[in-house]
């Protein structure tokens, strides 16, 4: 308790919203009436006031103690316990201290300024106190407001969204299955000419008028097995609404390493069961939805519209934290790769030096450096971090750091320092699907990875081994060939001819985004 001897000032900056019993503490404190009169008149005020305050809180129970007084934070007050709660008095006003908040309350926290308040997005009570600051009813992750906050149940997975020509992703790919379409030679999840051609010829034998959209009823007409709503599929709920911050990051990554192995799908945001595939955003969508994380402002819609975007879109949203530098790093933390301030590319840090992400055939484990440089998957750098579970919560601030203990076996390698990997000058960046790739322009003979331009109709020979022959234009692939060689007709509308090592043009087939962003310098 702290001492009588206290600031006329700071007591006299209590008086106004006090009332009876703050003017009677302030007259006793400044020496302005008899002490033990004014301390005994003031005490039985004070009493008073948490009698009546009981008196109108329903539940609150019968006294488990007797009164209380206590000179805490410059201010005398008095309280009380009951069954259900305590009933504290002070020049700040008589509050109730309930909920649980109680059980660890002392006078040292400093006197309540508010009763309990229930802070309803993330289902907790919260109390205020003059030197504690704000209290939560325990120890669940609550973010402060403009940060998104946690799922309290499982989200349903929504009506499903009309799909057009032009989009990408889950249902489109569900359709073109359905037609018949082998989508590592023919498509890239992209309904482009080759699916609406496709469709056109199942509309035209069943005797349907034509159409570029895909809605429920021609859904069902196509007898597709899977529920029209996949489009718009949330990942199940991994995380209590009571979790803690660690436990909400520990649920998140046992998920999405739970998706490894998934293949990769241009614009894809999974499905109920085995999915079908993930694009890099679509998994971390739901990576985060699967650790309890109530994201208002992206959603699986803008990975499914032409330009499939989401990435970009996840990395400017103001719901999830903005991580400074590399090297504030934590697990659980999203990691995108771009140019500028364009994200192109998202993976998810583990710890320990890795990452889970969706990147060329599949969802898999990336080690964030390799010989001491940062992967960067093709990008020129990382724009930006962003950590979905913000550690800036109600109250103050919790550790963002998770232990290794509650990651398992997630890390593997010793952290290092980072350096963003420098691109080699006058190469061109091509982004390929959500990965990038830098090649130098090739003159006379096609033997090396690079890229030239070419002429639609013309004859190529491509010597190079280890290489897949893209044929790119208006942003997309219009002919790939695995490890290609020997003669190559250029197919119409083709401006270009990309020959990238296998590897790194896996799931790149017709229809593939292929994005040519210039020249680096």
């Amino acid at each position: 308790m702290t001492d009588s001897r206290i600031s006329r000032r700071r007591i006299a900056r209590a008086i106004p919203a006090a009332g009876a019993v703050g003017a009677l503490l302030a007259g006793l404190l400044l020496g302005d009436a008899a002490p033990a009169d004014a301390r005994t008149s003031t005490i039985a005020q004070l009493e008073a006031a948490i009698e009546a305050k009981a008196s109108t809180v329903p539940g609150l129970g019968a006294p488990v103690s007797g009164f209380r007084a206590a000179i805490e934070s410059g201010m005398l007050g008095a309280y009380r316990a009951y069954a259900n709660g305590t009933v504290a008095s002070s020049a700040d006003g008589t509050w109730v201290i309930r909920f649980g908040i109680q059980r660890t309350w002392k006078p040292s926290s400093g006197w309540p300024t508010s009763d309990a308040k229930r802070i309803a997005r993330c289902d907790v009570d919260a109390q205020t106190f003059q030197r504690a600051g704000t209290v939560l009813a325990d120890k669940r992750w609550c973010p402060v407001a403009g940060y998104a906050g946690p799922y309290l149940a499982q989200a349903s997975d929504g009506v499903g969204n009309v799909q057009h020509r032009g989009y990408n992703g889950t249902a489109v790919y569900m359709m073109q299955r359905r037609l018949g379409m082998t989508v590592d030679t023919t498509n890239s999840s992209v309904w482009g000419p080759i699916t609406q051609s496709v469709l056109d010829s199942w509309l035209h034998a069943h005797r349907h008028a034509d159409t570029t959209t895909l809605g429920p009823q021609l859904w069902r007409e196509l007898h597709i097995p899977y529920p029209f709503n996949s489009s718009t599929w949330v990942a199940p709920l991994r995380a209590d609404s009571a979790a803690t911050r660690a436990q909400h990051v520990q649920a998140s990554i046992a998920w999405a390493e739970s998706q490894v192995g998934a293949e990769y799908l241009w614009g894809g945001t999974g499905n109920s069961g085995s999915s079908l595939g993930y694009d890099c955003s679509g998994l971390q969508l739901q990576v985060a939805r699967a650790g309890g994380l109530d994201l208002t402002k992206v959603g699986n819609s803008i990975d499914q519209r032409p330009a499939s975007d989401l990435a970009n879109h996840m990395l400017h949203d103001p719901e999830m934290q903005t991580v400074p530098a590399l090297r504030d790093l934590q697990p659980g933390d999203l990691i995108f790769y771009g140019v500028g301030q364009h994200g192109g590319h998202v993976a998810m840090y583990i710890g320990g030096g890795w990452t889970v992400q969706s990147v060329y055939a599949a969802v898999q484990y990336q080690p964030l450096y390799s010989d001491g440089r940062l992967n960067t998957f093709g990008w020129p750098s990382v724009v930006g971090i962003k950590r979905p579970f913000a550690s800036t919560v109600v109250g103050g601030s919790v550790s963002a750091t998770v232990t290794a203990s509650e990651l398992g076996d997630a890390g593997k390698l010793p952290a290092r320092p980072l350096a963003t990997t420098p691109l080699q000058s006058g190469t061109t960046l091509w982004g390929l699907n959500s990965w990038a790739v830098s090649l130098p322009e090739l003159t006379g003979t096609l033997d090396r990875a690079g890229w030239a331009p070419v002429t639609a109709g013309s004859q190529l020979t491509v010597s190079g081994a280890g290489l897949t022959v893209i044929f790119a234009g208006s942003g997309m692939a219009l002919g790939v060939a695995p490890s290609g060689h020997g003669s190559l007709t250029v197919p119409a509308g083709a401006t270009s001819v990309l020959l990238v090592p296998d590897r790194q043009a896996q799931r790149v087939i017709a229809g593939s985004p292929v994005v040519d962003y210039g020249q680096n310098p």
